[in-house]
């Protein structure tokens, strides 16, 4: 008989989020996120994926039932349902290559300067590991990832 999800998963949190992410990789896509959600009786364990042309559902199908199976492997887990999907063009930047990806969008940034916090938009023409650049009509604005809280794409 199977350990109640909330007791294994939790417990093996870190290594089940690596298993997960390396299973993500080797699909040939970029692993965004690890989300749960729900009760005992029917957690939702969320998987965001994405690569640099956009997520075709094919590629959300073959990667959810690479996830289910080692999930279910060793019969630990039950009363989860998985979702694999892209994020979604609003979830936040968090990776370089999310970054990257949007080189030529619109984004808008919260950035947190000596206390301050303050929010810039623009296009972004430029990102490395360690700064963004953003233009608008007027000026370009160069960003410390560092002091960025969060960035998102305008729609």
């Amino acid at each position: 008989m199977g350990f109640f999800f909330t007791e294994y998963f939790y417990s093996n949190l870190k290594e089940i989020k690596e298993k997960i992410e390396n299973i993500v990789t080797a699909s040939g896509n970029y692993f965004v996120d690890l989300r749960i959600r729900g009760n005992r009786s029917n957690y939702v364990i969320e998987v965001f994926i994405d690569n640099d042309k956009g997520v075709s559902v094919y590629e959300c199908s073959i990667v959810s039932k690479e996830i289910s199976r080692f999930l279910n492997s060793d019969n630990t887990l039950n009363n989860y349902r998985l979702m694999v999907s892209s994020p979604g063009i609003e979830y936040p930047l968090k990776k370089e290559w999310q970054f990257k990806k949007n080189i030529g969008r619109k984004i808008e940034v919260l950035v947190k300067i000596d206390n301050n916090k303050i929010k810039e938009k623009g296009i972004l023409e430029y990102s490395d590991d360690n700064i963004i650049i953003l233009s608008d009509e007027n000026k370009k604005i160069e960003i410390k990832k560092q002091d960025i809280i969060i960035a998102s794409v305008i729609i």
